[in-house]
């Protein structure tokens, strides 16, 4: 339940907005190699939370703390409100 939020909430709304902005590939991890500076600035910081959302879904032994998982909602919350997406 405490992983719900970096497992599904904000993978999905940055799955949605990825394909709104017509970011090529597949996953959400293929359209993150994909943009670049320009178009999310924080795109590296936004890749290293994408990896700890996949550590959490698919490594049970994937323990992460609470800095962490603050460091990791802080940098979606900054890219969606970079894009406009809350407004």
């Amino acid at each position: 339940m405490k992983d719900h939020i970096l497992k599904e909430d904000f993978d999905a709304l940055l799955d949605e907005m990825l394909n709104k902005m017509r970011i090529a590939g597949e996953t959400v991890e293929e359209r993150l190699q994909n943009i670049t500076v320009f178009m999310i600035p924080n795109v590296e910081e936004l890749k290293g939370s994408h990896q700890v959302r996949n550590s959490i879904v698919y490594d049970p032994d994937y323990r992460i703390n609470l800095s962490e998982a603050r460091r990791v909602l802080l940098v979606y919350q900054k890219t969606f409100e970079e894009l406009d997406l809350f407004h």
